[in-house]
């Protein structure tokens, strides 16, 4: 049998040994830091941020140790993950442009990320980050739990900051450009505003969920459905319709999970007459969540339909707006885009009747990569996305790993759907590390099978 370069044995350098003990731990430093990335540089200057650089540079150090002996060019999530960025960086290259000169009325108007020097420093950033978080997991058992201490720091981090601005309306400087203009006594934590930290959430309540599929206990099980179960109470605080509709979804994928790990989708097959009771059940369970949405007693009762906040309709409709702007846009250079950073310059310039503000973010991350990245940037993440989904419908072992890649997966779609602009959003692209992450680990478990 050849051995897999993945595993530490006694012949390992002790340094990369070391690494790969640390490696969870700088996972969880590195996503914590992320998610207070903006209060971060509001707050820490000058030499406060050198502390900062050193360990970033620790961590970075660490994911280099974790990959020197690994074949991570063959892994097929990675190779995919990499040929996204490569083909958004020829996009960009190709289309590289700044904004005309004398426009400087517009540009002062335009209060989002704007310039392509701008734009491009943030995915950069998005892409090392994303690399190190995978270079650091490797594939590892190890290393995807790596991720879900990750996540759970986010939650742990950030809930006290959510539950005082609940309790007292009072919210931190979120952003340097941004006052506090939302509903009254809703979370928005570290965040720029409470939709996104509703999809962070999301992104949390999945991997909790995945994680008490394979807990070592019924205890450490119920605390982790516990603090899913926070999560969820503050995603709905932060009144993010989307972002409660994905958990929704997640909560259905973890109990299809927990039916196939317990054997009891095995026991519906198994003969004529349970594949009919389980259609009967089926069919009636259907009927039961269709009447929760038309049965007005039940309906009234509904999560899912709420009654819309102040403004939300309006909303909606200047989405719709925003994504056919993008749309037109794309079709005046198809290929490469109209370059990066300039969906709010063009927006603002063109001014569309049904968007109120023409200053704002596209509120759709994958609209806006098509728009500026055209097919070059969006066909390579449609491939990602359609390879790490097939990672969860093959079939495997480890149940609860293709349950915490499908809740991932689910939060990063809903987070480049809701969220203004996932592509200023660090944890966006954690988001989709993790999944390459898992996918990677799910390959190597098919490949050469490893208990690390």
């Amino acid at each position: 049998m050849v051995r897999d370069p993945h595993v530490v044995t006694p012949r390992s350098p002790r340094g990369i040994a070391l690494a790969r003990a640390a490696a969870p731990w700088s996972i969880a430093v590195l996503g914590v830091l992320l998610a207070w990335y903006s209060q971060i540089s509001l707050r820490v200057g000058g030499l406060g941020r050198v502390p900062l650089a050193l360990v970033v540079v620790a961590i970075g150090a660490i994911a280099l140790a974790n990959v020197a002996h690994s074949r991570w060019w063959r892994i097929r999530p990675v190779q995919a993950w990499l040929a996204w960025w490569l083909a958004m960086a020829v996009a960009a290259a190709l289309t590289w442009r700044s904004l005309p000169v004398g426009e400087d009325r517009v540009l002062a108007e335009v209060r989002a990320v704007v310039t392509a020097r701008e734009e491009m420093a943030l995915l950069a950033a998005g892409a090392v980050a994303g690399t190190v978080l995978i270079g650091t997991a490797r594939g590892s058992r190890r290393g995807v739990a790596g991720f879900r201490w990750l996540w759970l720091g986010v939650l742990l981090s950030t809930a006290p900051v959510a539950l005082w601005e609940i309790a007292t309306d009072q919210h931190i400087v979120v952003t340097r450009w941004l006052d506090w203009y939302f509903t009254p006594h809703t979370p928005a934590a570290t965040f720029a505003n409470p939709n996104n930290y509703g999809c962070v959430l999301v992104a949390v309540v999945g991997t909790l969920l995945a994680w008490s599929l394979d807990a070592v206990s019924r205890w450490l099980a119920a605390l982790l459905l516990a603090l899913a179960a926070c999560a969820a109470w503050l995603t709905w605080a932060t009144l993010s319709r989307g972002a409660f509709a994905a958990i929704a979804v997640q909560v259905l994928i973890a109990g299809i999970g927990l039916a196939a790990r317990r054997g009891w989708l095995a026991r519906m097959r198994a003969t004529p007459q349970n594949r009919r009771r389980s259609a009967a059940g089926g069919v009636v369970l259907a009927l039961l969540a269709a009447a929760t949405f038309v049965v007005p007693a039940l309906a009234a009762r509904n999560p899912l339909l709420r009654a819309p906040k102040a403004g939300e309709g309006a909303s909606d409709d200047a989405r719709v707006e925003l994504v056919r702007a993008a749309w037109r846009y794309w079709q005046t250079s198809p290929l490469v885009g109209t370059g990066p950073g300039t969906y709010e310059y063009h927006l603002t310039m063109e001014r569309p009747a049904g968007v109120p503000d023409p200053t704002t973010n596209a509120h759709n991350a994958f609209a806006e990569i098509l728009s500026q990245y055209g097919l070059l940037g969006s066909v390579p993440l449609v491939v990602l996305l359609g390879l790490l989904l097939w990672y969860v419908v093959r079939p495997a072992p480890d149940i609860a790993r293709r349950v915490e890649l499908a809740c991932v997966l689910v939060a990063f779609v809903v987070t480049g759907l809701v969220v203004s602009s996932a592509l200023a959003l660090p944890l966006w692209f954690v988001m989709l590390a993790h999944a390459v992450a898992v996918g990677w680990s799910l390959q190597r478990d098919t490949d050469n099978p490893d208990p690390a």
